[in-house]
């Protein structure tokens, strides 16, 4: 079964709605992080949060985005399971790259293509030692 471009729009818009609101949940619980370093929950909630991303980005052809919840997912679940802790660079890194994710998300609503972020992909991965 082909989609046309009157489904693509209707996915695309389901996308936006709820990337935005996963986009949000990373936010608000990166600043709580940032308060409470020890707070699981908050880092179980990144976690969450940035693998329903990457997946639903990913599916919908946003690898940019993708690619970023990936790198974001494998920082928290490293946390979360070795409790490795998360570096001031990867932190402005994180909050750089959800700045240029937010604005992807004005364009793909916009119809333009979503913003690169692969220097700040690229350095976080070296960081982390993603290939």
């Amino acid at each position: 079964m082909s989609m046309n471009n009157n489904d693509m729009a209707k996915f695309r818009e389901l996308f936006l709605q709820t990337a935005s609101a996963y986009i949000e949940e990373i936010k608000s619980n990166f600043l709580e992080y940032l308060e409470d370093k020890s707070n699981m929950t908050v880092v179980e909630n990144i976690f969450v949060a940035s693998h329903s991303l990457a997946g639903q980005s990913s599916m919908m052809g946003y690898v940019g985005i993708a690619s970023f919840a990936s790198v974001v997912e494998n920082i928290f679940r490293a946390k979360k399971n070795q409790n490795r802790e998360v570096t001031d660079e990867e932190i402005n890194l994180i909050k750089s790259a959800l700045e240029k994710v937010n604005q992807s998300l004005v364009r793909i609503k916009d119809g333009d293509d979503e913003i690169k972020i692969t220097d700040e992909i690229s350095r976080l991965r070296d960081i982390v030692g993603i290939q």
